[in-house]
C-alpha cells in the first residue's frame, strides 16, 4: 500500500506485479515478461513499477538449477543499469527475506535503500484500530472509543501486526453479528483476549538478526526489542524517512537521509496494514530516494 500511496501522492501511474507472476516454465518466456513489463512501465511514465515478493523474482544467482531466475536477474539489472531508457519510471521492491534477494540488486544506483518496517508502536495501534473500525462503517460510542485507545496502547496488543489488529477488530465484529451496531467495550475486550500476535518472539528475534545486516539502526527497535515496549510501557510515534513524511497506520520505519535516486526496497516482516506518502509530484518524487517494506 506504500508503493500505491506513493504513486498517488506523486501524481505517477502505478503497476504492481508479484515476483512469482514473472516466471514462466519455458525458456526464455520470463525474461520477455520482465522486458514487457519495462515496456508497459515505460509507455505508461510516468510510472511506478513495484515488485513485490521480491526475493521469488530475483533471488541469489546459482540458487536455481534451471537458470531461469538467474536470466530473470540478468534483465532486471540490464533496466536498473540505464542500458535500455526507461523513462520516467521508478522501480520499487518489496520483500520479507532480503538475505535471499541477489546482491547485485541492492548495490548503489540499483535498489540500494532500505526501509525497514516493523511492528506499529502503541500509538500506532490506536490509528490503526481507529481507521480499520472507520473503514468497516463500524459505530464507536464514547466507551469503545475510549476502549480501543487503552487496548491499542496497552499489553494486550503489544507486538501485534497492522493484520493481527485488523483480525482483533474482525472477532469483535463477528461477536456483535445480529446485536447492537455499535461495538461495545466489553466486545473489544473479548476480542482482544481471543487474538494472538500473529509473529511470535522466536520470529521476531530471528527477523531482528536478519534485518540487522540491511538497517542496522533500526532492527531490534522496529520489532519490539531493547525499548521501552518490551517492558510494556508507551513510545513515541515512528516518524518514516523520506522528506519529513510521516508514516500514517503502519509500523515504525528506519531513518535514512535523503539523496537523489529512483529505486528502493523495502522490509516487510509482518502483515502491516501502511499507508504513507511522500511528496507532492512526479519532481518532487524524482528528487527524493524512495525506499519501501
Amino acid at each position: 500500500l506504500i508503493a500505491a500511496a506513493v504513486a498517488d501522492e506523486c501524481g505517477l501511474n502505478f503497476i504492481t506485479v508479484k515476483g512469482p507472476e514473472v516466471l514462466d516454465k519455458y525458456i526464455g518466456a520470463s525474461e520477455k515478461a520482465v522486458r514487457q513489463l519495462f515496456a508497459r512501465a515505460s509507455n505508461a511514465s510516468p510510472c511506478v513499477l513495484f515488485f513485490d515478493e521480491l526475493e521469488a523474482i530475483a533471488p541469489r544467482r546459482g540458487s536455481d538449477h534451471s537458470g531461469v531466475t538467474d536470466r530473470v536477474v540478468n534483465q532486471l539489472l540490464t533496466f536498473l543499469d540505464g542500458v535500455e531508457s526507461r523513462g520516467m519510471v521508478y522501480v520499487l521492491g518489496a520483500t520479507s527475506r532480503p538475505d535471499l534477494v541477489d546482491p547485485a540488486l541492492l548495490r548503489p544506483g540499483r535498489l540500494d535503500q532500505p526501509l525497514l518496517l516493523g511492528l506499529p508502536n502503541p500509538e500506532e495501534r490506536v490509528e490503526i484500530l481507529t481507521r480499520l473500525a472507520a473503514a468497516h462503517g463500524v459505530p464507536l460510542s464514547a466507551d469503545a472509543a475510549r476502549e480501543l485507545d487503552i487496548l491499542g496502547r496497552g499489553d494486550a496488543t503489544q507486538h501485534f501486526s497492522g493484520a493481527d489488529l485488523n483480525a482483533l477488530l474482525n472477532t469483535a465484529l463477528l461477536d456483535a453479528d445480529g446485536e447492537e451496531p455499535e461495538l461495545s467495550p466489553a466486545q473489544l475486550q473479548s476480542a482482544a483476549r481471543a487474538t494472538r500476535p500473529s509473529i511470535s518472539t522466536t520470529e521476531r528475534r530471528r527477523y531482528a538478526a536478519l534485518y540487522r545486516g540491511f538497517a542496522p539502526a533500526e532492527a531490534d527497535s522496529a520489532l519490539g526489542f531493547g525499548g521501552p515496549e518490551e517492558s510494556g510501557a508507551g513510545s513515541r510515534r515512528g516518524q518514516v524517512t523520506r522528506g519529513g513524511a510521516e508514516q500514517q497506520g503502519a509500523g515504525r520505519a528506519a531513518k535514512f537521509p535523503a539523496a537523489p535516486a529512483e529505486h528502493g526496497f523495502g522490509l516487510l516482516p509482518s502483515g502491516n496494514d501502511p499507508s504513507a506518502g511522500d511528496g507532492s509530484d512526479g519532481k518532487h518524487f524524482q528528487q527524493q530516494r524512495t525506499a519501501l517494506k
